[in-house]
């Protein structure tokens, strides 16, 4: 793992944080971000960077203080709300169970992965296939030729 400093500074890279830093440099001020970088064993992590760039007489920045804060665990459980939230409204919604289950296979791919199939157990014993999705439209056929 990556050293915290390392990681911070590694965040400082980002597009929008040149951009934010861009503006403090000519004017300092509070700053507030929160945002994702990657370690290097490939996890994603989420921080939260606040503080103030302090001027000097001329009104040049001269001096930055602030913190950041690991929010991983903060924002995953948002994350799972979020989806709760989502999942319950498209269920709702409808009574059309078809319609509710493919809207349900989407949604479970914008969050967890490529693909996602939704499958039963009858009570005769047989799986049967009740829906399905993957984030590229085009190999959908591919999950339709699966038993």
């Amino acid at each position: 793992m990556l050293p915290w400093v390392q990681v911070v500074a590694q965040a400082w890279q980002l597009p929008f944080a040149q951009t934010e830093f861009a503006a403090l440099a000519t004017r300092g001020g509070p700053f507030e971000f929160e945002f994702r970088v990657l370690r290097t064993d490939g996890a994603e992590i989420w921080l939260s960077s606040v503080g103030r760039v302090e001027c000097d007489a001329a009104g040049r920045p001269a001096l930055a203080i602030g913190i950041s804060q690991d929010i991983t665990a903060r924002r995953r459980a948002e994350d799972r709300v979020r989806l709760l939230a989502d999942a319950s409204a498209l269920l709702a919604g409808t009574l059309d169970e078809a319609a509710a289950l493919s809207a349900l296979t989407r949604l479970l791919i914008r969050d967890f992965g490529d693909w996602c199939l939704i499958s039963t157990l009858e009570a005769d014993g047989q799986v049967h296939r009740r829906a399905f999705a993957h984030a590229d439209p085009e190999r959908e056929a591919l999950l339709r030729q699966l038993p």
